[in-house]
């Protein structure tokens, strides 16, 4: 009999362990009944695999919610420099830009590309720039020889790949455009 009463109460404590049991009160009679009762109190009943569930979907909706509002890397171009008497059919033209942080956070590394007229022209990679700094001195530099007179929109883009999570995605790009007699 006490083997039968332990075993149910190993057994009761293991599933209240396990979350399978939220409440319950343990009756065992004084009177002639030789096993033990459990009586279930429903004034606080709750199905605890939903509740799980709500309560793992607030804690992703609180971790979504805290990514949005942490502070994030913002990637801005320099404006685009070049120098205008270079502007010869034949002439390899040399443009430099830089990349700031506008951010809260330094950004890891990131990919660059320059495109001419909507085409890539050149791509690679781009150190991580701390926050609220202005870095020129890395991958930020092209040299393109016009082949032909005409118009060209110069391009240059910061993390073109999307690899940093940023504030701001829409400040990625900054163009000029040139015009070879």
């Amino acid at each position: 009999m006490k083997k039968q009463v332990c075993l149910f109460i190993a057994i009761v404590f293991m599933l209240l362990l396990c979350g399978c049991v939220k409440k319950h009160t343990f009756v065992i009679p004084s009177g002639p009944t030789t096993t033990p009762l459990l009586a279930q109190d429903d004034s606080e009943s709750v199905d605890i695999a939903s509740n799980q569930d709500q309560n793992l979907a607030s804690d992703n909706a609180a971790q979504a919610q805290q990514a949005l509002t942490a502070p994030l890397p913002d990637l801005v171009p320099a404006a685009i420099v070049c120098d205008v008497s270079d502007f010869y059919v034949g002439t390899e033209i040399f443009f430099d830009t830089g990349v700031r942080n506008d951010g809260a956070v330094d950004s890891s590394e990131f990919n660059i590309k320059w495109f001419v007229n909507n085409v890539t022209e050149g791509y690679g990679g781009h150190q991580g720039v701390p926050a609220g700094y202005n870095d020129v001195s890395d991958n930020s530099q092209f040299y393109w020889t016009p082949r032909e007179p005409g118009t060209y929109l110069i391009e240059f883009s910061v993390d073109c790949d999307d690899f940093i999570l940023e504030s701001n995605e829409e400040n990625n790009s900054v163009e000029i455009t040139i015009i070879v007699p």
